[in-house]
């Protein structure tokens, strides 16, 4: 019996000690990979948006808690409702601290949608409000108000 307990007691001594050198080893690892701080993108657009007039769509981005100036491929991609096909990218100018924006004269109602596209340190994000530009059919409007309840895909997690 006790020299079965000589034989077990180096492998529980061994299992211990790499069990803790295991735990120190995880906790470096994390300082190795890339710690990937996200973009963020408030998307301003202004309503009522009137027919026929210049309106100024702005997106502020931010990443860390600062705004995020001097990006030089920032876009807006624009596309009336069931109209996926005809989408416009419009490559957005900078305004100043962490400010991007795009004038469009909107010369059709209905439910259009607004998607920036913006990539800052590796952080690639892509995402997209709904809003009406014009008058809208009760019906046109129920739908609307139906639609903005469900949750849109949001591409800020993607790289």
């Amino acid at each position: 019996m006790k020299i079965s307990k000589f034989i077990f007691l180096p492998f529980i001594l061994v299992f211990f000690l790499t069990a803790c050198s295991l735990n120190s080893l995880d906790e470096e690892a994390v300082n190795y990979f890339k710690k990937e701080t996200p973009l963020q993108v408030d998307l301003i657009v202004s309503q009522p948006i009137t027919l026929n007039e210049t309106q100024t769509i702005k997106a502020i981005l931010m990443q860390n808690g600062e705004t995020v100036a001097g990006l030089n491929d920032v876009q807006f991609i624009l596309w009336k409702k069931d109209s996926l096909g005809s989408q416009q990218a419009i490559n957005a100018s900078n305004d100043g601290n962490g400010e991007y924006s795009v004038e469009k004269i909107f010369t059709e109602q209905g439910v259009f949608y607004v998607k920036v596209l913006a990539t800052s340190k590796g952080s690639t994000v892509m995402p997209t409000k709904q809003f009406i530009v014009g008058e809208l059919s009760e019906e046109e409007l129920k739908e609307f108000q139906k639609e903005s309840l469900i949750p849109q895909h949001n591409h800020d997690d993607h790289h």
